[in-house]
């Protein structure tokens, strides 16, 4: 399943293992996607960026990682994260 951001709507996303955010760069500029990939340990869970299908990065953070940094001067903050999902609200670097 793939979710839609939308940076000016102060939303909460929840993403269940395998699914991806849809993050557009600009109207016909390419997209970019945000997974999640779950828990490989208690203390660990993993996001994966997709720019094209040629370069996936698989992050790892700690749980008690409470935000990420994204490359459009914004941030995901980190309200709930588990095996099966994780819950993240978007704003901008600063706020």
């Amino acid at each position: 399943m793939e979710i839609k951001f939308n940076p000016k709507e102060n939303l909460e996303y929840t993403l269940k293992v395998g699914e991806l955010l849809i993050i557009q760069e600009g109207l016909f500029v390419k997209n970019y996607y945000l997974g999640y990939a779950g828990m490989p340990s208690k203390e660990v869970f993993s996001m994966f960026f997709v720019e094209d299908y040629h370069n996936i990065k698989n992050l790892f953070y700690p749980i008690s990682k409470k935000e990420i940094e994204t490359f459009n001067d914004g941030k995901f903050n980190i309200l709930e994260v588990n095996p099966e999902k994780i819950k993240l609200k978007y704003s901008e670097k600063g706020k």
